[in-house]
Order: structure tokens, then sequence, then C-alpha cells
């Protein structure tokens, strides 16, 4: 059950339940549901539903002490949470490491905020530890942005954890979609 720190009625709670929903906007989780009010109503905040979202009991005592939501998670690094199965994120890491697309449009077909670094991500770790793989230098995205992304050029490195050290080719069959824009006044060494 939802909770709430006012006294709302029963009525107007089950109505913004209907018109938010019961999952957290923060952190996806529909556990521990409790509904914040965006400006709060100390500062003149309305006691209206497109003033409140919900939020899990967590990321609502973040919002309301100032701490950043890490203080309050165990063992999580923080970041929107991947919703694509570990078979199909291995699929596009796989597009990833053979050199098909880049880091953005790796992040794009997870679901995952532009500013996510892949590197951190669980399911990463665990693909590079099932593929037998210390890391991936995929530079699709940088020669992308420096007009020198071709067909068949040299975009990175696989290291496998054996030593062996394969070369990323670029492979354009259109899965990389990405329309870079190209930076002006970039020398390329």
């Amino acid at each position: 059950m939802a909770k709430s720190k006012r006294n709302l009625s029963s009525s107007y709670l089950k109505f913004v339940k209907e018109k938010t929903g019961e999952i957290c906007v923060n952190c996806g989780v529909s556990e521990k549901i409790e509904y914040h009010h965006i400006v709060p109503l100390s500062l003149g905040g309305k006691e209206r539903v497109s003033n409140i979202v919900p939020l899990c009991e967590k990321c609502h005592k973040a919002a309301h002490y100032g701490r950043h939501i890490l203080h309050y998670r165990e063992g999580n690094r923080g970041g929107r949470p991947s919703r694509a199965t570990d078979e199909y994120a291995f699929e596009v890491f796989d597009l990833f490491a053979s050199g098909k697309i880049g880091k953005k449009k790796c992040v794009e077909l997870i679901g995952l905020s532009k500013s996510t670094h892949i590197t951190d991500m669980a399911q990463y770790k665990k693909y590079l530890d099932v593929r037998g793989i210390e890391y991936i230098k995929n530079k699709i995205d940088l020669l992308g942005v420096n007009g020198v992304l071709k067909n068949g050029a040299n975009v990175g490195t696989v290291k496998y954890k054996d030593g062996t050290i394969k070369t990323i080719i670029y492979n354009d069959d259109g899965a990389n979609d990405i329309d870079y824009k190209i930076k002006s006044n970039v020398k390329i060494c």
C-alpha cells in the first residue's frame, strides 16, 4: 500500500494512483511507493496531481533530505537500471564488439540514458567475463563526430583474457544509424 505523510482521503489517493501510476519515476521499482510533491506545499506547491509523482521509499527519502540516491542504495552505483535481459544485452554488446555499432547506439538499444558509461554496467561486466574479454576499445562514435568513419576502417580493439588482441573493423550494415554532428576544426592524428 502506498504511503503518504499527509492524510489524503482514500478517494483522492486512489485518483492520484490512477493518474500517476505506482512505479517509482526515479528508479523504476514498484515496491514501497510513496507520493511526493514536486513543489512542496510549504513552498507554495499545490495539492494537484500535476504536482505529485510516485517515488519508492528510498528515492523519496533522497528527494527530501537532499542526499544523492546512492547514499540510500546498497550495492547499487546508481543510474537508470537496464530493462534489457542479459540475452538481449549480450546481443547488443556483440554488435558493439564486432564494429557494427558504437556506444551511442549500444545504450540506445539497451534503453539507457545517453550519459551511461557501459563499462560501469553489471551486464557489460558479466558479458566481458562470459566472453573471456579483458576490454573493448570501440572508437566508432569518436570517428563519427570527426567525420572519418568509413566502412572497413579500424575502429578499435578487443583484448581477450588469454592475451589475444583482435582489431575491430567498422562493418556498416545499417545497425549504427546514429546521425553524427561532425566537429569542425578538429585535427585527426
